[in-house]
């Protein structure tokens, strides 16, 4: 059998043997359950640190720092927080229930100064405790602090979430950030990068991770064969990771153990995964290894330093373009090429008229594309034309049938019509203690706990599959 199917304790690990004319390779995917409805919910542990040096002054730390009030606002009584803000210098507000009283501090919040980045991620991390979440919101490069270079600041954040179990996420705000620092903090940490390319973004990007940390249901995931180690970090409940390995040999039965940590419990655990015992050939698994490819040429992009490089890139993603168009039955083919596309047209402007505001706009986006690629589920675009594209790579199935986006009745006796407008959520299906609703985001974790807070009922946020305002006019019809 070429491809093995492993049940675990709420995971299942399938592992294909995939041969080709290209080579052989071993297609890992890994898959946590559905979320258990009588799982009691754990206390949020997080740590907010702003970058407030000179260069976020104005509407940058305007709108960072409302963006951050809301999500203390959003917190409920048993969670924990804290906030840093750092330039040259770094000041914090010790880990404390959420209140009103934070939030207003950091509403207060001036920009100032260098950019001590190493200095006030630490202070983070060392406010929340073991299995807390930092999120580092910068707009600039790293010249103060212990540690400034790329490398070096991965290398802490990998550490951290290894022996401390703290996840660390990035959002980048503007053009001016350094993607290798702030994307690279949040790879080997754990956590999720944001490229916010204008200051509104950060909003939108805190939202997404005030639900990514109420939705991770297991951490510390990793394969080893042998001694070969491929992670796959933190998982949500209901999400697919898939991991390529180019190898010419099969692993022994018995030489491959996942390993993972309950975040409810704190439980380590250990099992052994089945293997295949021969190479068969399968399409899908030939499609992830250009998929895997793509990931790995866009976070090369730091070498974007030049007209040469970027026609180096530009021709290794025509050809990477022309492997993935051999697949156009996959559902979310057309977005991908789509995107290649897009990076394409950039590269060829650069070969042909270098600019580094353009290098560095792409190198942002490919990061950005990189991060996408290795956790569909939790893929982020700031730029609105290209959202939906976005959605469909995520591979998301958690979209409304079109026949069941009608506003259920019910729901007026939790909350008025108006309340739903505002909340861009339409409620298809209310049940006891439960409201199923569609969204345009349904990442939108503050929205999510402000109508929680609200009908005092469990929310199930889906995808609706329409534009915005096709969605107002479906709460508004009677």
């Amino acid at each position: 059998m070429y491809r093995t199917v492993t049940q675990l304790l709420g995971i299942t690990v399938t592992i294909t043997a995939h041969r080709d004319l290209d080579g052989p390779i071993l297609l890992i995917e890994v898959k946590t359950s559905t979320a258990d409805d009588v799982r009691p919910r754990q206390p949020l542990d997080l740590s907010l640190v702003l970058d407030r040096s000179g260069s976020m002054g104005g509407r940058p730390i305007q709108i960072a720092r409302e963006a951050i009030a809301r999500l203390i606002e959003s917190l409920l009584p048993e969670d924990r927080v804290s906030v840093v803000a750092f330039d040259g210098r770094v000041t914090i507000s010790p880990s404390a229930p959420p209140s009103a009283a934070l939030a207003a501090r950091v509403r207060q919040i001036e920009a100032r100064g260098s950019t001590n980045l190493y200095g006030g991620w630490l202070a983070g991390v060392k406010s929340v405790g073991e299995g807390g979440r930092v999120i580092l919101l910068s707009d600039g490069q790293a010249n103060a602090g212990r540690f400034s270079e790329a490398p070096a600041l991965a290398a802490q954040a990998e550490l951290s979430y290894r022996e401390f179990l703290t996840t660390t996420s990035t959002i980048g705000i503007g053009e001016g950030y350094d993607e290798a620092v702030m994307a690279g903090m949040a790879h080997l940490g754990g956590g999720a990068h944001y490229f916010a390319h204008e200051v509104d973004a950060v909003d939108a990007a805190l939202r997404n991770e005030r639900f990514a940390a109420e939705q991770s249901a297991v951490d510390q995931v990793s394969l080893h064969i042998g001694v070969l180690i491929t992670r796959f970090d933190t998982f949500w409940a209901d999400e697919t990771k898939a991991r390529v390995l180019e190898t010419a040999e099969l692993p022994r039965p018995g030489t491959v153990t996942l390993h993972w940590r309950d975040r409810m419990t704190g439980d380590l655990f250990s099992a052994e995964v089945m293997v295949p015992d021969e190479f068969g050939d399968d399409a899908l698994a030939g499609r992830e290894r250009w998929l895997h490819q793509l990931s790995v040429l866009e976070s090369e992009v730091v070498k974007l330093t030049s007209a040469d490089a970027a026609g180096a890139m530009r021709e290794r993603l025509i050809g990477l373009r022309d492997r993935l168009s051999r697949y156009p039955e996959a559902t979310d083919t057309e977005a991908v090429l789509t995107r290649i596309d897009a990076s394409i047209g950039r590269l060829d402007i650069l070969q042909r008229n270098w600019s580094e505001d353009g290098a560095a706009l792409q190198r942002k986006m490919s990061m950005q594309n990189a991060h996408n690629l290795r956790e569909r589920d939790k893929a982020f675009s700031s730029f609105e034309d290209d959202q939906v594209l976005m959605q469909k790579m995520a591979g998301r199935g958690k979209t409304v049938d079109p026949q069941d986006l009608k506003f259920d009745p019910a729901a007026l006796a939790l909350a008025p019509r108006t309340r739903w407008e505002g909340w861009a959520a339409l409620p298809i299906r209310v049940t006891p203690g439960r409201v199923k609703v569609a969204m345009t985001d349904p990442r939108d974790g503050i929205c999510i706990e402000e109508m929680a807070k609200q009908t005092g009922c469990r929310i199930q946020a889906f995808f609706a599959g329409v534009d915005p305002a096709e969605l107002q006019r479906l709460i508004q019809k009677n």
